[in-house]
């Protein structure tokens, strides 16, 4: 049998701009969160095949074709089960009309409880994506998108939908404190009206072209409300729930009715800063905005209505309960151990005793199969956040440069994880011309591990030696494959409260060290075996990454990219050799650096760009920007904001290039006003020429859409950036055989 917990949301704004028809020629965006009501759907295996289908009634068939319940039966055809399962659905809440999302939380849950009946493990992008194909391309409902992402991913999320059809989900950071005090600050009525939304929503769809602008405010008021969040103001965000309220009122005719108007307009009289109803509108939920001092009265002014107490749900659909039969029956079956996976209990049936022995949260049956466990092995590498892997790699390689204290613990597997890393960093990755790093086990020293174990509770034994020896701006990084480790949470905690960059490698869920951590890194499983193993696996590939980080800032050559040279083709060649011979006429004159902007982002099929050209102190002497089609020079203020906050100040602090897949999740980008008005996807790649230790300049080439550029373009940019370096000695930065390769 097979559990899915699918959580239900609640969409504060932007709600109407996630219809295909409007996002694809306008953009769209929503700000929206889960909620810790749920939508459980459990799989079961028949003896029969047979499919038999529970919900608020039963169907019993012989075919999926014969299904009436539409989500599941397509749900079903997209996965491949066709016989032999049964399938329920159950509420934390009447889910038909209740505004909440349900239609599509039903779909997430079915789709991830099916997939992991068949041993597949899947992406959310993956659940959200074939839940909208089931609910919008197969179905033909008129809804948008946002229910199924956030149901997927979970959280709390500012979701950008592009006209090119791409969907960016960016979940929100705020402190434990911060999203507690928003939570506080909600509140959720059932107005007692169930509707079939489908006739509001094909309404609003078909008042689309007639309501552009009002659609244009609600999704500018989303991109303000996430500002709002992020900034604390959680006020603000009730007065914009208001508006928002009348914005989307006018998007059709049965949004709202005089007794749901009464409803608020008694709430907002007796406290609540703004509201809406939840969904398409027309009944379902009320959700208020309301100071907790005045909840009170905005109790008693609802007499009528039910209250529904929630708290913001940080996880998408999730396994929580797997327990799968062998396929094999030996003869000797009946006297071989069974084990099931019971409320994060392990029930161990045997001949002559029943014993319960504890099991990790969310831990999921072992394969019986060693085929199995390598196939589950390849398909979790596969999701393998690499992005956050190398944000991992450049924190490490920094607190190097600058000689700051690493720190590193973990528990039982992953104390050995955690003594590994402290030994391949402090050995492996040596340079005469380097710093060491100053890298300390928390777990390493038994003798005084187990005296604070002993005297001041074993909850205490990585904190203690931290309050003695951390220092602000230190790294502190804890393997915990639950991310609920007592001792390891204390210590977190504590590392955040002195300043220190905190780093958190996890699995399952990630726990509550995901949300407390600068930087997670989450292995997608459920397999504590398998989480440990990838542990392992990402401290070597992390110990490789920042050993070739050090090689390059002594000067060595290492392949760009660091996995072996990129191989260029004989078109890739020319296209250096016909480049190289174009631009080195130009290098010899700062005031040619628009021309240099020019060719290189013709070269490279960019849509923007910047070169910034400094002297051997550090000025900068030229700078220009190329952007919307014209290229422009760059103030001195403008310039230097960059060096400091963008990524081509990264990139000449480190003397290294660098490949950004998105701009709108690396930080290191920093938006400036010529960009787009809207947050749109895009990738860049920037490079060095470095004189002396120094960057003499920097270059950075930006086009649409994530991974639009690859390793070999980088390669591309270095090599030109090389030959543009050899000549330009005449800007008094000294002889060219001073440069280094970028």
């Amino acid at each position: 049998m097979i559990i899915v917990q699918s959580p239900l949301r609640v969409s504060f704004f932007g709600g109407g701009t996630d219809f295909p028809d409007y996002y694809r020629k306008h953009g769209g965006c929503v700000l929206s969160s889960c909620i810790d009501k749920y939508i459980f759907v459990t799989v079961k295996e028949r003896f029969d095949r047979k499919l038999r289908i529970g919900y608020t009634r039963t169907e019993l068939v012989d075919r999926v074709d014969e299904i009436e319940h539409g989500l599941i039966r397509e749900a079903l055809r997209k996965t491949g089960v066709t016989e032999g399962v049964e399938i329920t659905t159950m509420g934390d809440i009447p889910s038909a009309g209740s505004g909440l999302g349900s239609s599509s939380t039903v779909t997430v849950g079915a789709l991830q409880a099916l997939y992991t009946y068949l041993g597949e493990i899947v992406t959310a992008e993956r659940l959200a994506k074939e839940a909208c194909e089931i609910e919008i391309d197969i179905l033909g409902k008129p809804i948008g998108v946002q229910d199924q992402y956030i149901a997927a991913y979970g959280g709390l999320c500012f979701m950008d939908f592009s006209s090119d059809g791409g969907i960016q989900v960016e979940p929100l950071s705020l402190s434990t404190q911060a999203r507690r005090m928003l939570n506080d600050n909600l509140m959720l009525f059932f107005t007692g009206i169930t509707r079939q939304a489908d006739a509001i929503l094909m309404e609003q769809k078909a008042n689309i072209e007639n309501r552009l602008h009002v659609l244009g405010e609600m999704k500018d008021l989303a991109s303000l409300a996430r500002k709002a969040l992020l900034a604390g103001d959680f006020d603000e965000l009730g007065h914009m729930l208001h508006y928002g309220w009348k914005l989307k009122r006018q998007l059709a005719s049965k949004i709202s009715n005089p007794y749901l108007d009464e409803l608020y307009d008694k709430a907002r009289g007796a406290g609540a800063l703004g509201g809406k109803i939840t969904g398409a509108g027309g009944g379902g939920f009320l959700l208020l905005y309301c100071p907790r001092e005045k909840q009170g009265a905005v109790r008693a002014s609802l007499p009528e209505l039910q209250e529904l107490p929630f708290q913001l749900e940080q996880d998408g659909a999730k396994v929580i309960f797997n327990y799968r039969r062998s396929a094999r029956k030996p003869s000797s079956e009946k006297r071989r151990r069974k084990v099931k996976v019971l409320n994060n209990h392990q029930l161990s049936l045997q001949p002559e005793a029943i014993q319960i022995l504890p099991q990790p949260t969310g831990a999921a049956m072992p394969s019986r199969s060693l085929p199995e466990y390598i196939s589950q092995m390849h398909a979790t590498l596969d999701q393998l956040p690499m992005r956050d892997v190398q944000r991992v790699v450049d924190v490490l390689h920094a607190a190097r440069m600058e000689e700051r204290q690493i720190f590193i613990m973990g528990n039982g597997g992953s104390a050995a994880t955690a003594t590994h890393f402290v030994c391949d960093l402090s050995k492996n990755t040596r340079d005469p011309a380097c710093p060491d790093f100053r890298v300390l086990g928390l777990t390493d020293n038994i003798s005084i591990l187990s005296a604070y174990a002993n005297d001041e509770g074993y909850e205490n034994v990585f904190l203690k030696p931290l309050n003695s020896l951390l220092r602000p701006h230190d790294v502190v990084m804890a393997f915990s494959a639950s991310g609920n480790s007592e001792n390891v949470i204390r210590a977190i905690k504590h590392a955040n409260e002195r300043k220190a960059t905190t780093i958190g490698f996890t699995g399952f869920d990630g726990g509550r060290l995901k949300e407390m951590v600068d930087l997670c890194v989450l292995v997608p499983s459920d397999c504590i075996e398998q989480v440990e193993d990838i542990h392992l696996i990402l401290e070597h590939m992390i110990t490789r990454e920042v050993r070739a980080l050090g090689m390059e800032a002594a000067g060595q050559e290492v392949p760009i990219g660091r996995a072996g040279m990129v191989r260029w083709d004989r078109e890739h060649v020319r296209n250096l050799y016909e480049t190289s011979r174009q631009l080195i006429p130009l290098m010899e004159r700062v005031e040619d650096i628009r021309l240099v902007l020019r060719l290189m982002i013709d070269r490279l099929a960019g849509k923007s760009g910047s070169i910034l050209v400094m002297d051997r102190d550090g000025a900068v002497i030229g700078a220009a920007v190329a952007h919307d089609g014209e290229i422009r020079d760059l103030s001195q203020e403008d310039a230097l904001e960059v060096l400091e906050k963008g990524l081509a100040g990264w990139v000449a602090g480190n003397r290294r290039p660098a490949l950004v897949q998105s701009t709108l999740k690396d930080p290191r980008w920093l938006r400036r006003e010529w960009e787009d008005t809207r947050p749109t996807p895009r990738s860049a790649i920037c490079v060095p020429m470095n004189v002396r230790n120094k960057a003499l300049a920097v270059l950075t080439i930006a086009k649409s859409g994530e991974e639009s550029f690859t390793e070999r373009d980088l390669s591309l940019l270095a090599a030109l950036s090389i030959c543009a370096g050899m000549t330009y000695s005449d800007i008094s930065l000294g002889p060219a055989s001073d440069l280094e390769v970028a």
